[in-house]
C-alpha cells in the first residue's frame, strides 16, 4: 500500500524537510454524544465480571462497534518527528480514517498542511496547545492573548474549514485547578464568547480530583459549555486514564460531575496505563456507556510505532500492515 500512490522517497524527504524548515465550517464532525446509559451503571456491571479491569482477558470475539481516534502530539517539529508521526499515521490507516494531532511550533500551518497531503486517508483534526498563549494559568483574562488564540484558530480555519479544534488546555489551567493561581471567570466567560462561532471545539482537560481541585475544574467547564454552547465536547480524562483510577470512587464522581454540566463528552484512553489484555474493557465500556461510541487513544510518542499493532489486536482486527518509513 502505497499511500502517496507510488513509491517516492525523494518527495517524501522533500517534504518532512520541508515541514521541518517551514517552522521559524459548514457543521463540523461531533466526536462524542451524551452517555446513553450511566457510566457508572456500565462500570458496576464491569466489576461484576471481572475482579480488577486490569487483570487479563480474553480479546473479545465480536468487538464493539466503537471508532477509535489517535491523538499525536509532535512535540518540536524535527525531521525525525514529522518522519515517525507520518509513518505512524499510516500504521493507523487500516484502523481509522480519523486522528488528532497537537503541534506547539508557532508556526504550525505548513506542518499540518503537509501531514495531510502525505496521508490522504487519515482526516487530521488539529489541536491547538494553549499553554503557548495563556501560559501556566496567568493570562487567561488578557485579551491580546485570546486574540493569539483567534488568530491561530482562524489560521487552521482556512485549512480545515470543516473541522473541529481540539483545545489542550492541561498547563494552561494546571496552576488554577491546583489552587496556585486564580482566573476571574467571568471575565473568562467573555473572552470565551468571542472565540470564532463556525468551529465545533474538543475541550481538553475536563474534571479530575476531587474536592476544591474539582470544584474548579467544573467552574471552568460551566463557563465552557454555557458559552460554547451546542459547539463544544469535553474530552473526559479520567473515565479511562488506567484500569485502576477507572473504578475508583472519586474517578466516578468527576466523571459524574462532567456529564452534570450537559455538554457532549467523549473517553480518552491512554493504553500506556494498561495492558493490551485489558484493554478490551475499556473499549467495553465505552461501547456501552456512551451514546456516540468514539475512543480518543493517546498512546504517547515512546509507543507510537507500535500502537496501531496494539488497537489491532485489542479489536481483533487481525491487521499485520505495517508501512515501510521509505514509502
Amino acid at each position: 500500500m502505497h499511500v502517496l500512490g507510488m513509491k517516492r522517497t525523494g518527495l517524501l524527504v522533500a517534504l518532512v524537510m520541508g515541514l521541518a524548515l517551514a517552522v521559524g465550517v459548514g457543521s463540523p464532525p461531533c466526536f462524542g454524544g451524551p452517555p446513553d446509559r450511566a457510566i457508572d451503571q456500565v462500570q458496576a456491571e464491569l466489576r461484576q465480571s471481572c475482579a480488577h479491569l486490569g487483570t487479563a482477558m480474553t480479546l473479545l470475539d465480536r468487538p464493539p462497534r466503537v471508532k477509535l481516534v489517535p491523538w499525536f502530539d509532535l512535540g518540536a517539529p524535527t525531521t525525525e518527528n514529522i518522519t515517525n508521526l507520518i509513518y505512524t499515521l499510516r500504521s493507523w490507516e487500516p484502523l481509522t480514517d480519523r486522528a488528532i494531532v497537537t503541534i506547539g511550533a508557532l508556526s504550525f500551518a505548513n506542518i499540518f498542511q503537509g501531514l495531510q497531503e502525505a496521508v490522504p486517508g487519515v482526516e487530521i483534526t488539529p489541536a491547538i496547545t494553549t499553554s503557548s498563549i495563556f501560559g501556566h494559568s496567568e493570562k487567561w483574562e488578557d485579551e491580546q492573548a485570546w486574540a493569539i488564540l483567534i488568530e491561530r484558530i482562524e489560521i487552521l480555519r482556512a485549512i480545515f474549514p470543516d473541522r473541529a479544534i481540539l483545545l489542550e488546555n492541561e498547563y494552561a489551567l494546571r496552576d488554577y485547578c491546583a489552587g496556585r493561581k486564580s482566573i476571574d471567570l467571568e471575565l473568562f466567560g467573555d473572552r470565551l464568547a468571542s472565540l470564532p462561532e463556525e468551529v465545533e471545539y474538543i475541550w481538553y482537560p475536563s474534571a479530575g480530583g476531587s474536592g476544591e481541585k474539582l470544584a474548579r475544574y467544573l467552574a471552568v467547564d460551566g463557563w465552557v459549555a454555557f458559552r460554547l454552547r451546542g459547539r463544544v465536547t469535553f474530552a473526559d480524562h479520567v473515565s479511562l486514564y488506567s484500569a485502576g483510577d477507572s473504578v475508583r470512587p472519586d474517578t466516578l464522581a468527576a466523571a459524574k460531575a462532567l456529564r452534570g454540566i450537559g455538554a457532549p463528552t467523549v473517553p480518552v484512553c491512554y493504553p500506556f496505563n494498561w495492558t493490551t489484555e485489558s484493554l478490551p474493557a475499556a473499549v467495553e465500556l465505552v461501547a456501552r456507556g456512551w451514546g456516540e461510541p468514539v475512543l480518543l487513544v493517546y498512546p504517547g510518542r515512546a509507543y507510537w510505532s507500535d500502537s496501531a499493532a496494539q488497537w489491532s489486536a485489542v479489536m481483533n482486527l487481525g491487521v499485520k500492515y505495517a508501512p515501510d518509513k521509505n514509502e
